[in-house]
């Protein structure tokens, strides 16, 4: 457009329905995971921290959580992560009204 300075984000579609989702790269390497894998097992057992499903391959699959977001200043603190299963973790998104959710499961 003649005339009008658009910034690089506007000229990219940034922030628009267009805009396809990037993954954040991963900043544990996978033997770190594997331990906090196998900590938060022992401490909260083998079960999505939210919904208590079991984890399989399919839309329970385990993920790490953080219960406050790291978006929302949340550490990577063990005593900020949860094991999820994908469908938790995708439906809790930033939300940090889950955050006590699984407090009270059984």
């Amino acid at each position: 457009m003649a005339g009008t300075a658009l910034s690089s984000k506007e000229e990219l579609g940034a922030g628009t329905a267009e805009e396809p989702h990037v993954p954040r790269k991963r900043t544990m390497s996978a033997a770190t995971r594997r331990r906090v894998v196998a900590r938060l097992s022992a401490w909260y057992g083998e079960r999505c921290w939210y919904c208590g499903g079991a984890f399989d391959d399919s839309a329970h699959r385990r993920t790490i959580d953080h219960v406050v977001p790291r978006s929302r200043g949340g550490a990577n603190a063990l005593t900020n992560l949860r094991l999820a299963c994908s469908s938790c973790n995708s439906a809790k998104g930033c939300d940090e009204s889950f955050a006590g959710a699984g407090e009270n499961r059984t």
